[in-house]
């Protein structure tokens, strides 16, 4: 050999030179949460092609029993492997070979036991994950590390068993007991709520049958994806036992279904979804977010119902992801698979191909969710719009009609009607490049309607504007009329004591005393705010005085339909609180808008336009 020659060899690695660490280090790095260990056995068990999987939780211990093929010696001498599987990725979820670690971090022990159809005895593993753990700390601790080599860990502190089974021989199952559980995890596997949800927005269990989409869905995943949703039953200690099944969400249209596709035509996902028929996010049911969409592998979710939301186009300055809920289930292929965190697609370019195709995917589906939440805020305006109408109509025949005001209250209410009509029509344009808004025929009949009334609504309030202009025309009135504020007032006052008397709540009677000399210092500014003040507080106001209310404002250019609470012009943007602490902030929000900018009025109404928009941007409604 010359002094400038490599010299080359191969060295087969020892069984210390693997550290044993890498089982601490992947079980606390893929595995945050106890629940996670369910997950990953529930898993096997779903791989096995288990119909049942019965989970039995009391204190330190988890006990997971499935239904499914079970292991012989071979196999499960094999279950042991670490980094390795003879699962098929383009057929299972756990084909990695680290599942089994799972629980390696929360408890002292972990055994598997399984019996196949057939078999005279019973297999298994005994795992002592706390002396494992202790082993490594006691070595990191050390001022000499000596360093534990995975191998040699492993045949310490594991043991394969067989033992006769005594059940009968045609038995097939596999039970995995974790036993120990650390004080630090018991809260989070025995709160069976905690539990219940976690399980329903991760693996594959079949939708109640008995309301909504529930069976049309199930078909649908047999059909096109293959799968066959396992019973999962959960016993929490001494509480009855219970089959877990995925809500269905209610104040939805009917389900709908589609496909991702590749540029070529191949079918990457199946996708289906539902729209809230509220024009707003869909709401908490039983303490669980229904909103937004899952994404998953053969069942099984990566992430939660955020990890999709950033494909998810802004259409008309923010997006409606929330106002829709559904699953898109990944299609066997042999390049999209689970990352080993179980959160996300694992990243190559395949992943790349899949999110292009999904963010084309969900643009008309944003601009499907837009057209339908102008068609509901249109027919919520519509609903006090013929009360209004008529108001106008009788006002414009009255004796002493002052024209200028029908005329400003008409091109107000007119306006209002316009602009949503507009919004309507803008998502429904086919944009450049773009598939066309697809409703079903429920949505499009729904939407023929409003779109119907609309238009009549906003010629006559168009006719009685220009009737009234023309009236204006006229002679003024004489310097004896009272100025029409007057009479806004004396409604006013008129309606609240009318429901001061018909109600108990003292509010109204409040309300009448403090507009009682407003009438004389027709102080019409002050007058809307004690009646904004009780429409704000979530007060049912009543026609009358709704309408007194809506004719004040208008009659000092007002908007008479302008959001008057926070929380109000938060539920117009289509955003619904969660829960009383986020009511509370609501308002206390709202409480230090009116301090702050001195009561309601155009100034407050400006400024709480701007931050519920802000609002409803940062949660993308």
């Amino acid at each position: 050999m010359t002094q400038n020659q490599r010299e080359t060899r191969t060295v087969q690695l020892e069984s210390w030179e693997v550290g044993g660490e890498l089982l601490d280090i992947l079980s606390r790095g893929l595995y945050s949460d106890a629940k996670d260990a369910l997950r990953e056995y529930v898993q096997n068990g779903v791989d096995a092609g288990a119909k049942h999987i019965l989970i039995t939780v009391d204190g330190a211990q988890v006990v997971i029993r499935d239904d499914g093929t079970g292991m012989d010696d071979e196999g499960m001498r094999a279950a042991r492997r670490f980094g390795m599987s003879n699962k098929s990725p383009q057929d299972m979820v756990g084909y990695r070979g680290i599942g089994i670690y799972s629980a390696f971090g929360i408890c002292e022990e972990m055994s598997i036991t399984s019996h196949q159809e057939g078999m005279p005895n019973l297999v298994g593993w005994r795992f002592q994950f706390g002396e494992m753990r202790r082993l490594l700390e006691a070595d990191k601790a050390s001022d000499t590390r000596q360093g534990i080599g995975l191998p040699d860990l492993m045949y310490q502190y594991t043991e394969l068993f067989t033992e006769p089974y005594r059940g009968n021989v045609d038995d097939h199952f596999t039970v995995v007991e974790i036993d120990g559980i650390g004080e630090e995890y018991r809260a989070q596997l025995n709160n069976a709520a905690e539990v219940n949800d976690y399980l329903l927005n991760t693996i594959p269990v079949a939708f109640s049958t008995e309301e909504g989409y529930g069976r049309t869905v199930n078909d649908w995943l047999a059909e096109h994806v293959g799968l066959n949703p396992v019973r999962i039953s959960l016993q929490v200690a001494d509480e009855s036992e219970f089959d877990i099944e995925p809500l269905v969400a209610q104040g939805v249209y009917d389900a709908e279904s589609d496909w991702i596709k590749a540029p070529d035509g191949t079918a990457l996902a199946f996708v289906w979804y539902t729209l809230s028929t509220t024009g707003r996010q869909l709401a908490v049911q039983n303490g669980l977010s229904m909103s937004g969409f899952l994404l998953k592998v053969k069942g099984f979710t990566l992430g939660d119902r955020l990890a999709l939301k950033g494909l998810w186009p802004a259409v008309g300055g923010g997006t409606l992801y929330h106002h829709y809920t559904g699953e898109v289930h990944i299609l066997a292929t042999d390049q999209l698979y689970p990352n080993a965190a179980r959160n996300d697609l694992e990243s190559n370019p395949a992943r790349q191909l899949f999110i292009k195709q999904a963010e084309d995917f969900f643009y008309p589906l944003s601009r499907k969710a837009r057209v339908m939440q102008a068609k509901t805020r249109a027919a919520r305006l519509l609903e006090g719009i013929d009360v209004a109408i008529d108001r106008l109509n009788e006002q414009k025949n009255a004796p002493n009609v002052n024209a200028y005001e029908i005329y400003r209250n008409s091109e107000n209410y007119r306006k209002e009607l316009e602009n949503v009509f507009q919004e309507i029509e803008r998502h429904l344009r086919k944009p450049r490049g773009r598939p066309r808004v697809q409703l079903d025929q429920v949505q499009q009949d729904a939407l023929d309607e409003v779109i119907k009334r609309l238009r009549g609504s906003i010629s006559e309030l168009g006719g009685l504007a220009r009737d009234a202009q023309r009236r204006t025309q006229k002679p003024k009135r004489e310097a004896t009329q009272p100025p029409p504020q007057v009479g806004f007032l004396n409604n006013a006052l008129s309606a609240t004591l009318q429901m001061a008397e018909k109600t108990s709540d003292p509010r109204f009677a409040e309300a009448a005393t403090l507009l009682k000399p407003l009438v004389n210092t027709r102080s019409v500014p002050r007058a809307i705010g004690i009646l904004d003040e009780l429409k704000a507080s979530g007060m049912e106001l009543g026609v009358e005085v709704e309408s007194a209310r809506r004719e004040l404002r208008a009659s000092i250019g007002w908007s008479p339909l302008a959001p008057v609470s926070l929380e109000e012009a938060l539920a117009q943007r289509g955003v619904s609180l969660e829960g009383e602490r986020e009511e509370r902030l609501v308002r206390a929000i709202d409480r230090g808008l009116v301090v702050g900018l001195g009561g309601r009025g155009e100034a407050f109404e400006t400024v709480l336009r701007a931050v519920a928009e802000g609002v409803a941007e940062e949660m993308g409604n």
